[in-house]
């Protein structure tokens, strides 16, 4: 597998290293003219096939954790209800930001995540992989959501020669 430009600031492929540069990720893309893990291509199979699941149904109060540029997130935004996206980066949510003024958006983790709002539908695409505590985030977001927890993670086969 070739490496994307976006990968040398998230995992190291030669020694299987995280590095987790996200912040420095999303503010390199437009100068190095690329779109992390092809956020804003919504053909990729991971959004076809959460976006066919997740909007059969009417979930009032949404939350994406990890919810990058939101190109995902803003896909279930109806009339009648609240959507929120957070990220680690800062750079990310301004972006979303400024793209989906209708979403509310704020810089966190999931594992600092508290608070007393509820959903009843918290969003993971593919951020578990990246936490070493990842069953106790799973904890915390099991006591914030009333309903579902949608997981989605995306592997793919890396093949040395």
């Amino acid at each position: 597998m070739s490496e994307r430009p976006y990968h040398k600031y998230v995992f190291d492929i030669e020694n299987r290293k995280f590095i987790g540069k996200f912040e420095e990720m999303y503010n390199h893309e437009e100068i190095e003219s690329y779109d992390s893990w092809f956020q804003e291509d919504l053909r990729h199979l991971t959004y076809q096939i959460s976006f066919v699941l997740l909007n059969r149904y009417n979930f009032s109060k949404i939350l994406d954790i990890g919810c990058g540029k939101d190109t995902f997130t803003h896909l279930l935004k109806k009339e009648n209800n609240f959507v929120k996206g957070m990220d680690i980066s800062e750079t990310a949510i301004k972006k979303a930001k400024a793209k989906y003024p209708d979403i509310e958006f704020e810089v966190g983790t999931a594992e600092n995540l508290e608070g007393e709002e509820k959903f009843d539908l918290v969003i993971l695409m593919e951020i578990l992989s990246y936490l070493k505590k990842w069953k106790e985030v799973i904890k915390k977001v099991a006591q914030i959501t009333t309903n579902y927890i949608y997981h989605f993670i995306y592997l793919q086969i890396l093949l040395v020669l």
